[in-house]
């Protein structure tokens, strides 16, 4: 599984360094470099930068709560966080009055998952978050990572593209190669004996049972450089009778435009 994860990102990686190559060239021969160049090509980029969003899974429509029997998975969704680092965008209009394009890209997401409750998030044979068997455990922090490379396949529509007051709206496809998951528990314990408290800081790196390909509807809306996203999985996160039914769900915001 490793080795298919890793022939995917590098064919992905081959195709868009190349295609991003053969642009560079071809703006350097036909047309000089100036800073009025260089904002008219920024000025219509929808995805290049860093976003920040709030993250949560989605169970079933209109429901964030886990199912009955999933209790121990509910989130604290005001610390599981987003964080979306698109490095690379190529886009082509459709047509000539630039109102409709196609915009490609390559990026990087971390989705940040913080527990509610005091459990441990297990693999084995079934994904599981059961509750600690230490009631006295003080915890500092308790979440689950899933990092991506992602490839978005964005039309994107522009009211008015020679214009400041220009409003855009963009509909597409994320996919996603998940590429590792981490789970993270810190927190102080007192053990009697102990001069102190012993302090617990436990790594686990697993798949737990996900599935490697993560992909999502996109939605992206804006005005002028602006721009809000929303993102939905379009599968749950982990295989079927493996874990629990939920998918991800994205909310949030671009906080730095490149």
């Amino acid at each position: 599984m490793q080795i298919v994860t890793k022939s995917w990102v590098v064919l992905i990686l081959i195709v868009l360094c190349n295609c991003f190559s053969v642009e560079a060239q071809d703006s350097k021969k036909n047309s000089p470099i100036e800073i009025e160049n260089i904002i008219k090509a920024r000025k219509f980029r929808r995805y290049l930068g860093f976003e920040l969003g709030l993250n949560t899974y989605w169970t079933q429509p209109g429901s964030f709560a886990p199912s009955a029997g999933q209790e121990n998975f509910k989130l604290n969704y005001s610390r599981s966080w987003v964080f979306k680092y698109n490095l690379l965008e190529k886009g082509w209009d459709l047509v000539p009055s630039k109102k409709l394009r196609f915009i490609t890209g390559l990026g990087i997401q971390h989705n940040l998952f913080r527990w509610e409750e005091a459990v441990a998030f297990l693999p084995g044979p079934l994904v599981v978050a059961e509750n600690l068997e230490f009631p006295q455990l003080r915890v500092r922090k308790n979440n689950w990572r899933m990092s991506t490379l992602t490839l978005p396949l964005l039309w994107d529509w522009n009211t008015a593209p020679q214009s400041k007051r220009n409003f855009h709206l963009g509909l597409g496809i994320e996919l996603g190669v998940r590429t590792g998951i981490r789970s993270r528990l810190t927190g102080e314990l007192t053990v009697e004996g102990s001069d102190g408290n012993v302090y617990i800081d436990n790594i686990t790196r697993n798949n737990f049972h996900s599935r490697l390909f993560q992909n999502s509807l996109m939605v992206r809306v804006g005005y002028r450089n602006l721009t809000l996203f929303a993102n939905y999985g379009l599968q749950p996160i982990f295989l079927e009778d493996k874990g629990p039914s939920l998918k991800v769900f994205q909310l949030g915001l671009r906080v730095l435009s490149l």
